[in-house]
């Protein structure tokens, strides 16, 4: 079996386009509603592109940590390649984490200010 490594830049821009579109969707909601007093439903189309970025950069990052093969693909990665790998999984749950946190923080904010 001899995988092919995928190149840096297609395991970089592809999810870090779909986060961007997501975050930026997602950030123009919570503007809105910190305005108008109300949560939009659109937030979660932000969130939809990020979990889209998170299933695109999943199989190269199982392919570098596989508990089977992984092992023999991970000698064939300089390091800047093994973290290509790993870290757009990790920034798609820590955006996930914070898009949480701030929809959580951004009802309490309309509670408080707008009574609802």
């Amino acid at each position: 079996m001899n995988p092919t490594i995928p190149k840096f830049n297609d395991l970089i821009f592809l999810p870090a386009g779909l986060y961007f579109i997501g975050l930026a969707i997602y950030v123009a909601a919570i503007v809105k509603a910190r305005g108008d007093g109300a949560l939009l439903k659109p937030r979660w189309l932000g969130a939809a592109f990020i979990v889209a970025g998170l299933i695109a950069s999943w199989g190269p990052a199982w392919d570098a940590m596989n508990p089977g093969t992984g092992g023999i693909y991970r000698l064939m990665l300089t390091r800047k390649m093994l973290a290509a790998h790993v870290l757009p999984p990790l920034a798609a749950l820590l955006l996930l984490g914070g898009m949480i946190g701030l929809d959580l923080h951004t009802k309490k904010y309309i509670r408080d200010h707008f009574g609802a």
